[in-house]
């Protein structure tokens, strides 16, 4: 009797992506998202949020109103700010 190859070679598999990237081969992170470190993955989606901090302010809202709307303190929004400037 022959055995069942447990990962067939001309199966057509889905690339859904995942919250970050709709797709998997049009990714442009180095290393999956699921394969990062939970540091790896803080820093990676803190990034994003530091943009949006820095934009909002840029826009002139106020620090406590953009702590409040993204679910962070205001001291994690002076941290996103004292980041920013020292990177120019």
């Amino acid at each position: 009797m022959a055995k069942k190859d447990p990962t067939p070679r001309y199966r057509q598999y889905p690339d859904r992506g995942c919250f970050l990237y709709p797709s998997c081969l049009s990714c442009p992170l180095p290393k999956c998202f699921f394969e990062l470190t939970l540091a790896e993955k803080r820093r990676l989606l803190g990034r994003g949020k530091s943009d949006e901090i820095i934009e909002r302010l840029a826009k002139g809202e106020d620090i406590e109103a953009i702590a409040r709307a993204l679910g962070v303190s205001v001291r994690t929004i002076q941290r996103a700010v004292k980041r920013y400037k020292a990177n120019g």
